[in-house]
């Protein structure tokens, strides 16, 4: 026997949620959990580790429920999070690398789950290979305001930081990023297009 969906807005949501209801959890997930995905993908690239975030993102979600002050504003509560649990694991990746003594281009690279990236054209695979390279803050600020589309406040409190402090990483970011755009080829013919917003 299927219980039937959850109806209601995400304050009746986080409400349903609060009080316990099993079939609100099981909303709260189906109706975030695409969002969650894509914006982690964004901000992380293929990666093998993209599903272990998004199930780290709703744990903490469900963890901290009872701190959320503004019940609709769940989505960019749990863009927060997930900005959070992407910015975690790059710092843990980073304090392994200083850990093994090696150079970053000598750590092996992650295996990809995702099975369309080989598909993807070399525009592409140049824009995360210039990602990986970049400090992780400056990355998700770049991909945060220029991919996502998040306004510069919006995207700082994602990032839970001041707009100024948001507005000079998106900056940095911004310069590493197209600077080593033009070294790439297909990128560079991109740019000469006009293809900056």
């Amino acid at each position: 026997m299927r219980s039937l969906p959850f109806e209601g807005d995400e304050t009746a949501l986080v409400a349903a949620m609060s009080n316990g209801r099993l079939d609100a959890g099981a909303a709260f997930y189906d109706r975030h959990v695409q969002a969650i995905h894509a914006l982690v993908f964004r901000l992380m690239g293929p990666d093998g580790e993209i599903d272990d975030v998004v199930h780290d993102v709703f744990v903490r979600a469900l963890e901290s429920l009872p701190r959320l002050r503004e019940p609709a504003a769940l989505r960019s509560w749990l863009f927060g999070i997930a900005v959070r649990a992407v910015a975690i694991r790059f710092q843990k990746r980073s304090r392994q690398r200083w850990l093994r003594f090696m150079a970053p281009e000598e750590v092996p690279e992650v295996a990809t789950s995702s099975a369309g990236y080989t598909e993807l054209g070399d525009a592409v695979r140049d824009v995360y290979a210039i990602l990986r390279g970049m400090d992780a803050e400056e990355r998700i600020a770049l991909v945060l305001h220029r991919v996502e589309d998040m306004s510069l406040e919006d995207a700082a409190a994602a990032c839970g930081m001041s707009l100024a402090t948001f507005r000079r990483r998106l900056a940095r970011g911004e310069a590493k990023f197209f600077s080593r755009a033009r070294s790439r080829p297909a990128l560079d013919e991109w740019l000469s297009e006009g293809g900056v917003r």
